[in-house]
């Protein structure tokens, strides 16, 4: 009986440990990958979501992400990222389009002239905006 007792307080302490460290953060999927070495991150504390640069080629400024604000909307296909920017930086809220091979950003966009560019733009073509939150569910 003491023994099972102790194995038990011994499972229990070692569970706490894992989940203390994170380990069990691996089955919350917190990163999408975009192309361009682009991603999706959410950052937990916050529940925020953020374009960061993955490939470590382009130079960010820390905790803002490429776009310098947060993500609540986005889209891409295997040229372009087309994302709704809350800003963090006073630049404007809007719709932010990056061009994967250029790395050229532009913006903010109101929902109207985003329409015009996904009609008119070839590299813009098959871009479907789903929030956030569903690509990383």
């Amino acid at each position: 009986m003491r023994r099972a007792l102790g194995t038990g307080v011994a499972v229990v302490l070692l569970g706490a440990t894992f989940a203390c460290i994170g380990v069990f953060d691996v089955f919350n999927r917190s990163t999408a990958k975009l192309p361009g070495g682009y991603c999706l991150e959410l950052e937990r504390e916050f529940s925020h979501y953020r374009i960061q640069d993955c490939s470590g080629k382009r130079s960010i400024v820390e905790g803002v992400g490429v776009l310098e604000g947060t993500v609540e909307s986005i889209g891409w296909n295997d040229r372009s990222i087309v994302a709704w920017r809350s800003s963090c930086c006073s630049a404007g809220d809007g719709f932010m389009i990056i061009d994967v091979v250029s790395d050229r950003i532009e913006g903010p966009l109101s929902r109207e002239a985003l329409d015009v560019r996904l009609k008119a733009d070839a590299h813009l073509a098959g871009i479907k905006i789903l929030a956030a939150s569903d690509v990383l569910k």
